[in-house]
């Protein structure tokens, strides 16, 4: 133990105070290693949640833009409920779409702009729903015609019963041009009337994306379109009196 001790007296102190100042120094590179760690540590949560909000305004810019286009899509749906001349079956899968297109806009915003897709959603709803109903009156009018002439062209009625074959055909006739006329009335309606409600969203949409915009041009030209559908109904159902 003597010999021990006679050893460490023998240790100059220059290498004790050397031994304390790398204790010393290694205890900073800790501290300043720690202090680093927690400053990365931030760095990488700020990055993440950069990284998180980046995502979230590129999925509603996308969710957005969708519904842009599904509104313009819907409003030409309802347009050609009053086309009656043959035209390729449209895919339903397309107007579920385009309608579960506003559905995702709604879980994407809030306030006023939800309140604005909610209504539009509803005025594209009930608008489908009573063209589908009147278009379906117009068909059944157009095979009821239909049978009546292939009657009356097969030769197939009994001459005494063919004056009321001839009666039963011009009330098919009328039952169709009114039916008909009704649906291109109502078509009109309810394009301008879901072209009202779509106006807040569309406006309600820009200032979502960030477009620049200048509020009341952007109203004035969408009514003047409004009031331009309007002008074409009034003169439609003038000429048809007249």
């Amino acid at each position: 133990m003597g010999k021990v001790s006679d050893a460490l007296m023998q240790i100059p102190s220059e290498f004790y105070a050397s031994v304390v100042g790398a204790l010393i120094a290694l205890g900073g590179v800790a501290l300043s290693n720690r202090s680093a760690m927690k400053q990365l540590g931030r760095q990488l949560d700020h990055a993440a949640s950069e990284r998180r909000r980046q995502e979230e305004s590129d999925l509603k810019r996308s969710v957005l833009l969708a519904g842009v286009d599904a509104i313009a899509s819907l409003s030409n749906h309802l347009g050609r409920f009053a086309d009656l001349a043959p035209q390729p079956q449209e895919n339903p899968i397309d107007t579920q779409s385009r309608s579960s297109a506003l559905a995702k806009v709604q879980l994407a915003v809030a306030g006023d702009t939800l309140r604005a897709v909610q209504c539009a959603a509803g005025a594209y709803s009930r608008a489908a729903f009573d063209l589908t109903l009147r278009r379906g009156r117009v068909i059944a009018a157009q095979n009821e015609l239909g049978t009546v002439n292939q009657m009356i062209s097969s030769g197939a009625v009994p001459q005494p019963q063919i004056q009321g074959f001839f009666v039963a055909r011009d009330l098919a006739q009328q039952r169709l041009r009114d039916l008909s006329m009704d649906l291109l009335s109502r078509t009109m309606d309810r394009v301008i009337e879901f072209g009202e409600a779509a106006l807040p969203v569309m406006l309600a949409f820009r200032l979502e994306l960030g477009f620049e915009l200048d509020e009341a041009e952007f109203r004035a030209d969408a009514l003047k379109t409004i009031d331009m559908l309007k002008e074409q109904k009034r003169a439609f159902i003038a000429e048809i009196h007249d």
